[in-house]
């Protein structure tokens, strides 16, 4: 199994915090959850009140595929394309990215 990580940084028009995750979980998640093969799907949006500390992303999504084929095959698919294609609508494209890693559980 592979995941995908995305560290994703919202859309200046998103200046409320509360919008933009309503937007991550309850519009695009939704959208993103018929993608073919996804095995499984978390929004971890950065908490409001925590200190930033120069992090300079605004929360993580994490995504699973049996394998990179499938994860190709995925957001090839007309799912995918409408996943990525609602992203960019609360998601800066230019500051956010993704890395497809092998999980290693520890505990």
């Amino acid at each position: 199994m592979i995941k995908v990580v995305f560290f994703v940084t919202k859309r200046p028009e998103f200046q409320n915090w509360d919008e933009f995750r309503n937007y991550w979980v309850n519009s695009h998640a939704p959208i993103a959850a018929k993608m073919p093969g996804l095995r499984k799907y978390t929004v971890n949006p950065i908490l409001p009140d925590q200190p930033r500390q120069g992090i300079p992303f605004d929360g993580i999504a994490e995504l699973w595929w049996d394998d990179v084929e499938s994860f190709k095959a995925s957001v090839a698919s007309p799912a995918g394309v409408a996943t990525f294609e609602d992203a960019w609508k609360f998601l800066d494209e230019a500051h956010s990215h993704g890395v497809i890693v092998q999980e290693n559980v520890i505990l």
